[in-house]
């Protein structure tokens, strides 16, 4: 069959854990490599202010990314990411469709990096950029799709610092979260146990819809977390009290996590300025204290004038 039908059948078989937040997704063409999708964005793929959500995004350039590697000749292999790197440079409302087009720049015998852009469909603006590198296994498997790893973004938050004094930081947090709609709602198992001076630490039990076909944390879900746990940090932060945009996220996956496992997020603040808000996280598993995540995440200060 034609390779946009075959890689639908794979992405519609491979739908479940987190791969259920793509379900809008259509493959158009597929072939060496390429790939072109598109994606109507709906009120449970947005953030609190109604605009595509930096994790979907990320998601959809891990999915299709790893998609297209699928069509091409040295690609049809297990493969895992290494890095996902994420630039944003506009949003998409909800009813908007957005065309996703992704291109192999090299597959190795080892090492293969797509580059994907995400577009609004009707007027063509650039919305995101997305570096994707993947290690290739030796072992050729052909029933088995590896939509793993994809980064996010977009965490749009806007807090009063008189309410965040009310209570704990992180109960402040945790009570955020509870009333978060949207993709956001994906965090809702998250736990805050310290919120202070633009540090946060979480922790998240992996439950089987935070997973990938392959049974191991989703790339795209462990980029939603480092968005959004960072965020939050971000808001505590004596300069950071204000609505925020994310331009630029950058995630390196060191090991993988399975249902059961608790996770331990580390969120810091490196430096905020009078514009941007440089940040770090660190993803571990919470029993061997193995580093499974390292991230970046830059945000945009909307401080009013």
């Amino acid at each position: 069959m034609p390779k946009a039908d075959m890689l639908m059948k794979l992405l519609k078989s491979n739908n479940k854990g987190f791969n259920t937040v793509l379900q809008q997704v259509k493959i158009i063409s597929a072939s060496d490599g390429n790939c072109q999708a598109t994606f109507k964005v709906s009120p449970d793929s947005v953030n609190m202010f109604g605009t595509l959500h930096g994790g979907i995004s990320a998601t959809l350039v891990d999915v299709i990314s790893s998609l297209a590697l699928k069509s091409h000749p040295l690609g049809d292999r297990k493969s895992v990411s290494t890095d996902i790197h994420m630039t944003y440079l506009k949003s998409a409302a909800i009813g908007e469709e957005i065309l996703i087009n992704v291109k192999p720049l090299k597959v190795g015998k080892q090492i293969a990096q797509l580059y994907v852009e995400i577009l609004n469909n009707a007027n063509k603006d650039l919305l995101v950029k997305g570096m994707h590198t993947k290690f290739l296994m030796a072992d050729k498997i052909k029933d088995i799709m590896k939509l793993n790893r994809r980064m996010q973004l977009v965490f749009l938050i806007v807090i009063g610092s008189q309410l965040i004094n009310k209570m704990p930081k992180a109960d402040f947090i945790m009570k955020m979260i509870n009333q978060c709609k949207g993709f956001d709602a994906l965090t809702k198992n998250v736990k805050y146990l310290s919120a202070n001076n633009g540090n946060c630490q979480a922790t998240l039990k992996v439950e089987p819809e935070h997973t990938n076909p392959l049974g191991g944390l989703h790339g795209g879900f462990s980029a939603t977390l480092v968005d959004i746990v960072s965020s939050m940090a971000l808001v505590t932060h004596k300069y950071g009290e204000v609505p925020s945009v994310s331009v630029d996220m950058h995630m390196s996956y060191l090991k993988s996590a399975t249902v059961g496992d608790e996770l331990v997020i580390n969120a810091k603040t490196l430096r905020v300025g009078k514009t941007l808000a440089f940040l770090e996280v660190e993803i571990l598993n919470n029993a061997t204290k193995d580093l499974l995540v390292k991230g970046s995440h830059t945000k945009f200060l909307m401080k009013p004038k």
